[in-house]
């Protein structure tokens, strides 16, 4: 029997009836409220941040895709890589039989914990994204700064240019055939042809806007990344017209070895 609770000395209605047994699921359920509301989407983002750069050891995934225009990117990398070590971590390339270790640094491979924390400290919004997509993990859409993304971008792009144009000119060189004059008028020639490169380089980098979004999908038990898709959109002048370049990056995680507790995950991290 439902006590009466109008506080007028008459019998409840059936308005008040249906408006208690709506509310009854609630009250019972004052344990499962949604995971998505325990933490906020910046401390999930800071756990699972330090949870990545806590465990000993991982595998991970990577499928890059790059698109220009409206087109759809398209698959221009794929590789397996494996994170050994905690204080001094390597990271390992493993595709198709093809092994190269090094340090994370300089193995030309990225650490997704340092590429992660990252994403972590130049973060414009963090929200959750539709509880419903993933189930028992949280997702986490991250967009990052434009300024700051436009700048690390500009930086890798300016980094990447320098390996390739160092690379292109000692082959260049290496192949000729001739005398010593001819020799040092075809290094002329390639000094000439890199520093008017990097002149149009830097020409686009001063038009460079950059639109990074991150989305983040999280072990709601674990509190330890599942995947990580960023999409970069690159707009940028070049030879007078207006381009966009789209780059589509997706990491998949497996393999945790060492993990820390969830809740000691954020010590020493603000």
């Amino acid at each position: 029997m439902v006590p009466n609770l109008t506080g007028n000395g008459r019998k409840a209605g059936p308005l008040f009836h249906a408006f208690i047994w709506s509310l009854l699921p609630a009250l019972l359920c004052g344990g499962c409220a949604d995971p998505h509301r325990a933490r906020s989407p910046e401390e999930t983002l800071a756990i699972a941040a330090a949870g990545l750069s806590g465990v000993d050891r991982y595998d991970f995934r990577v499928r890059t895709g790059l698109g220009y225009g409206q087109a759809q990117p398209r698959m221009t990398e794929e590789y397996e890589g494996k994170v050994i070590g905690h204080s001094k971590r390597t990271v390992r390339r493993t595709a198709r039989g093809n092994e190269g270790a090094g340090n994370a640094k300089g193995s030309g491979l990225r650490d997704p914990a340092d590429r992660l924390s990252t994403v972590r400290k130049l973060a414009e919004t963090v929200e959750y994204a539709d509880p419903a997509e993933d189930g028992p993990n949280l997702t986490l859409r991250i967009r990052l700064r434009p300024d700051s993304a436009a700048e690390a971008e500009a930086a890798s792009l300016r980094a990447e240019f320098e390996r390739s144009a160092e690379a292109a000119g000692s082959e260049t060189i290496r192949n000729a055939a001739g005398g010593a004059k001819a020799d040092q008028t075809l290094r002329r020639a390639v000094r000439e042809e890199i520093a008017a490169s990097r002149r149009r380089l830097e020409a686009m980098l001063r038009s460079l806007e950059v639109d990074d979004v991150v989305e983040l999908s999280v072990d709601g038990s674990r509190m330890l990344p599942v995947r990580m898709k960023e999409t970069v959109v690159m707009r940028y002048e070049a030879d007078g017209r207006q381009r966009t370049e789209k780059r589509v990056t997706s990491v998949t995680f497996a393999g945790f070895d060492g993990k820390p507790v969830a809740g000691r995950a954020t010590e020493g991290k603000s």
